[in-house]
């Protein structure tokens, strides 16, 4: 899964649509919501939330996003290189 995937936008969302999601994904998330939650949805949640600040962290900086995006078209060319299935 993509960090853009993560936070539910496409590869072409611009910063304040990346910030947008991230903020309604950690509302989402956020362990103050899960009161009462069982320890594993606790725990699934707590994963989520660290995907979701692991690609706000690379989507929300232009360099990292940039370095992000080239290594998604390196792995898209590789795997596409090989022709037939």
């Amino acid at each position: 899964m993509t960090h853009y995937e993560v936070l539910g936008v496409e590869r072409h969302a611009t910063t304040a649509q990346i910030r947008a999601a991230y903020l309604a994904r950690a509302r989402q998330l956020h362990p103050d919501r899960h009161v009462g939650a069982t320890p594993a949805e606790l725990a699934r949640a707590q994963r989520a939330m660290q995907e979701v600040n692991a690609a706000w962290s690379v989507l929300s900086d232009p360099r990292a996003r940039r370095d992000y995006d080239a290594s998604l078209r390196a792995r898209v060319a590789g795997a596409g290189g090989g022709g037939g299935g």
